[in-house]
């Protein structure tokens, strides 16, 4: 019996700091729902300033309602290109321009985050130009690419696909 206690005393001390350092995991991100102006006139500054030469994108949060995310994303030179597998994507342009090519086929596709795939391009798919003011969406499984950019910001939603 007093094996078993020593044992089971033992247990116990051992999985409160487990179970301490669990509940310390970070909190998931909280809900948001709306962005002021100045918040978003203040995101576009934000990125536009931390980007690194070279760098193709900086997404910064902007709101979340899960399991849907909205992000500001700016885009000043040419990134790889994307496919997302079980989400669809919507654009809002709010600054600048950019070729956009959607469908077609992932060149040296590659795994990214997510189970989604990154290429080095598209081939095939068809060529869009895109300004400030377009809003476009692109179904879940669909190859695209920014394939000509100027200093482009967008507002970029991502949401699940629906069950079939």
């Amino acid at each position: 019996m007093k094996t078993f206690l020593a044992a089971a005393s033992a247990a116990m001390a051992l999985a409160v700091p487990v179970h301490a350092q669990t509940a310390a995991a970070a909190p998931p991100a909280a809900i948001k729902t709306f962005a002021a102006s100045a918040e978003l006139d203040a995101l576009i500054a934000q990125a536009k300033q931390q980007r690194k030469d070279g760098q193709a994108l900086v997404s910064l949060p902007l709101l979340r309602l899960p399991p849907a995310m909205a992000r500001l994303d700016y885009r000043a030179s040419l990134g790889p290109a994307n496919l997302h597998k079980a989400e669809m994507e919507m654009f809002y342009v709010l600054e600048g321009s950019a070729t956009l090519v959607v469908g077609g086929v992932l060149v040296d596709p590659t795994p990214a985050n997510g189970g989604n795939l990154n290429g080095a391009s598209v081939a095939g798919g068809e060529s869009r130009r895109i300004a400030r003011g377009d809003v476009l969406m692109i179904p879940p499984n669909t190859p695209h690419w920014f394939s000509a950019v100027d200093r482009l910001v967008v507002i970029s939603v991502h949401t699940p696909a629906a069950a079939s």
